[in-house]
C-alpha cells in the first residue's frame, strides 16, 4: 500500500496499530508490517527503487508475526509530544536510516464499515467460494468439494535469475525490469516445446507447472542453458503435488501450495546460482541417479534434495 504524503504519519501509525489489532481480533495469523516515508519509482502501479526494495526486505525478513516497523524518516516526522510507545529495533542500521517498532499506540478514532466491493485480487468466483469456505471451516464435506475443484497435481518449477549489478542503482533497476520481461519471453517460447503453463513471473522470479516431472525438467534445463547463453546464471527448484492455482481480478493467475514453497526453500534458500534442485518428491518421478544428494534442515524441518 501506498499512499501521498497529505497522511500524516501519525494517522499512518494508527492505521497499522488498527490493522494489527483487527487481525488479532480476525484471524488465526499474525503478519509482520513495516512501513517508509521516501522516494520511489512508480511504473505500470507499482513501486521501484533502493528504498522500495530496502523496505520489503525489512517487511518481508526483519519483522515478527505481528510486529509493526517504521524507518527513521517516519518516526522524525511523528511530532515530539505523540501519544506511541516506540523503542528502537537492536542495533540494525538500514540503507534507510535506523528501524523503530511500535508496540502501542492510539488506534485510528473512526474506522469506516467494511467495503463488500473493496478490490479482492481474486476472481469473484473464487473470492465468492473463499467467503463461504471462511463461515464453514468445519465442514468437511464443504473442504471436500472446494478441494476437488480447485486442486490439481502439478509439478512445479521455480526459476530464480541473478538480479544484474552496476554501479548506479538506477541502472540495475531498468536493466532487471528489461530481463524480466525478456524472462517472460523465453518462458512462453520454452513452454510451448514442453507443454506446461506460465502461472507468474515476477522481477527475478518465474514459477511454471507441468503434468509431468520429465517434461518440467526438460523446461528447467533448456531455462538454464538459454539463460547461461547471455550471462545471467539461475538456480532452480522443482517439487510436485498438489496446488492451488487460481484467476487474478486484475487477469494472469497466482499459486499456492507446499511444492511452491519447497522449489523456493531448495533454490533461493540454500540453492547456488548454477544449479538445479529436485525434491525427494521427485525422486519417485525421475531418475536421480547424476543429481547430488543433499540433506539439511531448513525452517526446523530435515529435507533430502536431489543437487544437478
Amino acid at each position: 500500500m501506498f499512499y501521498p504524503t497529505s497522511v500524516s504519519s501519525e494517522t499512518l501509525v494508527s492505521a497499522l496499530l488498527t490493522i494489527q489489532r483487527e487481525i488479532s481480533k480476525r484471524c488465526q495469523i499474525k503478519i509482520g508490517l513495516g512501513a517508509h516515508y521516501g522516494e520511489f519509482y512508480y511504473i505500470n502501479g507499482g513501486l521501484y527503487g533502493l528504498e522500495a526494495d530496502v523496505i520489503e526486505e525489512i517487511a518481508e525478513n526483519d519483522t515478527e508475526g505481528g510486529e509493526i516497523l517504521i524507518s527513521q524518516d517516519i518516526y522524525e516526522l511523528l511530532p515530539v509530544n505523540h501519544n506511541f510507545t516506540i523503542e528502537k529495533k537492536g542495533e540494525i542500521t538500514t540503507k534507510i536510516g535506523n528501524l523503530f517498532r511500535v508496540l502501542d499506540g492510539p488506534s485510528l478514532s473512526e474506522v469506516p464499515p467494511l467495503n463488500p466491493n473493496y478490490p479482492i485480487p481474486y476472481s469473484e468466483t473464487f473470492y465468492a467460494d473463499l467467503v463461504v469456505y471462511e463461515n464453514r471451516l468445519t465442514d468437511a464435506e464443504l473442504g471436500k468439494q472446494l478441494t476437488d475443484k480447485y486442486l490439481q497435481n502439478k509439478v512445479i518449477v521455480l526459476i530464480e535469475r541473478q538480479s544484474q549489478q552496476s554501479e548506479a542503482y538506477e541502472t540495475a533497476m531498468f536493466s532487471n525490469l528489461a530481463l524480466s520481461a525478456r524472462l517472460k519471453d523465453m518462458g512462453q517460447r520454452l513452454l510451448k516445446q514442453n507443454n506446461g503453463a506460465e502461472i507468474k513471473v515476477v522481477g527475478t522470479i518465474g514459477i511454471y507447472a507441468f503434468d509431468e516431472g520429465t517434461t518440467a525438467l526438460n523446461f528447467a534445463q533448456a531455462f538454464r542453458q538459454e539463460l547461461a547463453a547471455q550471462d545471467v546464471a539461475s538456480r532452480i527448484g522443482i517439487d510436485a503435488g498438489p496446488v492451488l492455482i487460481f484467476d487474478l481480478s486484475v487477469g494472469g493467475k497466482d499459486i499456492a501450495g507446499n511444492p511452491v514453497n519447497v522449489a523456493s526453500k531448495m533454490a533461493q534458500d540454500k540453492g547456488q546460482f548454477g544449479k538445479l534442485y529436485l525434491s525427494s518428491t521427485m525422486k519417485e518421478l525421475l531418475d536421480v541417479s547424476e543429481f547430488a544428494q543433499i540433506t539439511y534442515t531448513v525452517s526446523g524441518v530435515e529435507i533430502t534434495i536431489y543437487e544437478g
